[in-house]
């Protein structure tokens, strides 16, 4: 009897065995597969990506670089689908509230080019083909974000965006266009439509260049591509160490600049400010954000953060706000400067030049281009960049001597 029970209770192990291991098997095969076509789009993604030509990588990484707080990389790679569901979900109502929810908006763009939200395609391609003048970076990350997702349905309007006037919308316009056709036609936008209408895809390429700005010098194909060289090469120069080098040359008076707050407010007040500061920093163009830079110009108005938050105000803004900003933080707080070297005085005489040169005063753009290169020769932008380059150029492309 005892000899039975241990035959029977033998073969009931052996069958148990075989079945716990048919079902690991089982599994084993299904995770494999599931990761095999994670690799698969990941190899799709890299096979497009391979045609990429120098201007098209080298944006991509520094982009990467740059914009790193805002692009979500990888961050739902491994997230289970109703977190991905979720997140998506709320991604898309912040993308509603549009520029008012300050950099959540952006961040949301990102996010759901990260999740490949298709629900989100028709939304941004709203906002990327938007033919209002305006700031663009909803447009350009928007515009990447549509290259991740991989809808097709884009392609056409993206075609147009590859001779937008601004650098980010046209070289990332490139980028998301070789992702979707597996095809690199750079800036040539007739050769990307009549591909894509050879191939009968849908909907199809309509030839009507669109006027993305009233101003001619900006529309100019060669002045784009020279602009996209000149960039490269500072992408190459930034990557040599070179910038970095000027920038930590450059912190020394960050430091100093800010041992004269220490000198001038206590530590709760230097707390006070540096609270407002990051309000105005968070969330650009909304109320809270004006209301945080007033309340630091009327308690703190010496500090070194107001002045870069002035700075700041005044890249975020347009129109007479931008320009009012612009000339309080030259005026008053030329001399702050951010913990990466840059200084207020000089960055914002550089926007400030811009914005004038936008709105055809081009004497009072070569004026304060001219006060770059007597006043500030050393000075950087946030990448460690010369200023002085970019200024030269400029004045070159005014036909003014130097």
């Amino acid at each position: 009897m005892i000899a039975k029970f241990s035959r029977r209770t033998y073969r009931w192990s052996l069958w148990t065995a075989v079945f716990l291991v048919a079902v690991a098997i089982a599994l084993l095969v299904t995770v494999s597969g599931c990761r095999s076509s994670g690799r698969y789009r990941d190899q799709g993604m890299k096979k497009a990506d391979a045609r990429f030509n120098e201007l098209q990588k080298r944006y991509e990484e520094w982009t990467n670089n740059t914009f790193s707080s805002f692009l979500e990389r990888g961050k739902y790679d491994d997230a289970p689908e109703e977190v991905k569901a979720w997140t998506g979900k709320k991604a898309l109502e912040t993308l509603r509230k549009g520029r008012s929810a300050g950099k959540d908006y952006y961040v949301a763009i990102n996010t759901l080019g990260e999740l490949k939200h298709k629900k989100a395609v028709l939304r941004l391609l709203k906002i990327a083909a938007d033919e209002a003048e305006k700031d663009n970076r909803d447009r350009w990350m928007a515009t990447r974000a549509l290259g991740l997702i991989g809808d097709k349905r884009a392609t056409a309007k993206l075609i147009h965006l590859v001779y937008h006037p601004n650098q980010n919308t046209r070289v990332w316009a490139q980028i998301s266009l070789v992702r979707l056709t597996r095809q690199n036609f750079g800036y040539d936008y007739k050769a990307w439509g009549a591909w894509w209408n050879e191939k009968g895809r849908k909907p199809p390429f309509k030839d009507q260049v669109v006027k993305w700005t009233s101003n001619p010098e900006y529309a100019d194909p060669a002045k784009q591509q020279e602009s996209d060289a000149s960039f490269l090469k500072r992408i190459k120069e930034s990557q040599s160490g070179k910038t970095q080098k000027r920038q930590k040359a450059l912190r020394a008076r960050f430091s100093k600049r800010s041992a004269k707050d220490r000198a001038l407010y206590t530590r709760q007040q230097l707390g006070e400010i540096e609270s407002l500061y990051q309000v105005a920093n968070k969330k650009w163009r909304t109320q809270e954000a004006k209301d945080s830079l007033k309340k630091m110009l009327e308690k703190y108005d010496k500090a070194n953060r107001t002045g870069c938050a002035l700075l700041y105000m005044g890249q975020m803004s347009s129109g007479d706000e931008k320009e009012a900003y612009l000339l309080r933080a030259i005026e008053g707080h030329g001399d702050c400067y951010y913990g990466d070297g840059v200084n207020v005085g000089a960055y914002a005489r550089l926007h400030l030049a811009g914005y004038y040169k936008g709105i055809q005063k081009t004497d009072q753009a070569v004026k304060l281009w001219k006060q770059i290169l007597t006043k500030y020769p050393n000075a950087i932008d946030h990448k460690g960049y010369r200023l002085r380059d970019t200024v030269r150029q400029q004045l070159k492309e005014a036909k003014v001597e130097f």
